[in-house]
């Protein structure tokens, strides 16, 4: 297996272009679905990148660990006795 480095070289391997129901998923915003979704987890993983590469840690408990705030727009995450904030781009 080789690496994929282009977008022509991924379009190469699919026949026809993503359809309707995939890319209408594509939104900078969270709607009710997805925050239902999100709210009734209790597992989030967590990856950041920089200049040391990626990293990607799992947050857990027995009920949920993120809440959308702000408009639909940001996410709130607790781990432990601290909570991160995290603000949906786009």
């Amino acid at each position: 297996m080789r690496d994929i480095t282009t977008i022509e070289e991924l379009e190469q391997i699919y026949d026809t272009a993503p359809s309707l129901a995939s890319t209408a998923k594509e939104i900078n915003y969270i709607n009710a679905a997805y925050r239902r979704l999100i709210e009734n987890s209790p597992f989030v993983a967590l990856a950041t990148i920089g200049l040391g590469g990626l990293d990607c840690s799992p947050r857990g408990d027995s009920s949920a660990v993120v809440r959308v705030v702000k408009l639909m727009r940001n996410l709130t995450i607790q781990t432990g006795p601290y909570v991160l904030q995290k603000q949906c781009s786009g």
